[in-house]
């Protein structure tokens, strides 16, 4: 019984893979229409900048996102190490 399963799932294989290379030239243009929709789908075509104006340029958009992405990562208030370590006692201190 396990010989006779293991022949049909080696036949079902097989099918699968002479139906695909069948099949595959007829794909080829559906396929290829999917990914450039896709490709035209993820393209930044234009960004608007701080004062709201539309830039198309690609040098325009770069800035743009540099500047969006620094002030998103930059902190709004300044670093208060002197503070922190001002309360801080030194070891040399404490001997």
């Amino acid at each position: 019984m396990n010989v006779l399963l293991e022949k049909e799932e080696l036949l079902l294989k097989q099918r699968s893979k002479v139906h695909w290379l069948k099949e595959r030239d007829k794909n080829t243009k559906f396929f290829h229409q999917r990914a450039s929709q896709r490709h035209q789908k993820n393209t930044i075509k234009h960004l608007k900048n701080s004062q709201n104006v539309l830039c198309v340029e690609e040098e325009e958009m770069g800035a743009i996102a540099v500047e969006y992405f620094s002030s998103l990562f930059e902190t709004g208030n300044p670093p208060l190490e002197h503070v922190v370590l001002e309360a801080v006692n030194s070891k040399s201190a404490q001997s």
